[in-house]
């Protein structure tokens, strides 16, 4: 098993196989809820969830065949002006398929973003 992004996949291994297979991946529904969102904006904190379904096709290794998990918290901190400080923290309860043991993964990201306009933000992170 290889983790891309967080995620387990398997790799093909038969003779003459380039390593990749194509087809419907996992589905994954998810949503979040304002915790804290302050009138001017000086702090925004906000919770979120998300389940993998194992919708990919296991014969073609495009998944585990097994559900994940994931919970977190995300804040947005004003800095003035239009420059914002970025944050998540979360933890996925990645599911073992039969005879494969795969360890839950703690993730986090931090960043700055700018509001150019009403419409349009630009940020950058570095996320573990």
């Amino acid at each position: 098993m290889q983790a891309v992004g967080g995620r387990p996949f398997r790799l093909n291994s038969g003779a003459g196989n380039s390593g990749w297979s194509g087809g419907v991946g996992d589905i994954i529904l998810g949503g979040s809820y304002d915790l804290l969102r302050e009138p001017d904006r000086p702090l925004d904190l906000s919770s979120f969830a998300s389940v993998k379904f194992p919708s990919a096709d296991e014969g073609k290794n495009l998944g585990t065949g097994e559900f994940d998990e994931t919970l977190g918290l995300a804040g947005n901190k004003s800095l003035g002006g239009n420059w914002s400080a970025l944050g998540r923290i979360g933890y996925t309860f990645i599911g073992d398929p039969p005879g494969v043991d795969l360890n839950n993964q703690f993730f986090y990201a931090a960043g700055v973003g700018y509001q150019w306009t009403k419409e349009t933000f630009s940020s950058i992170s570095y996320e573990e």
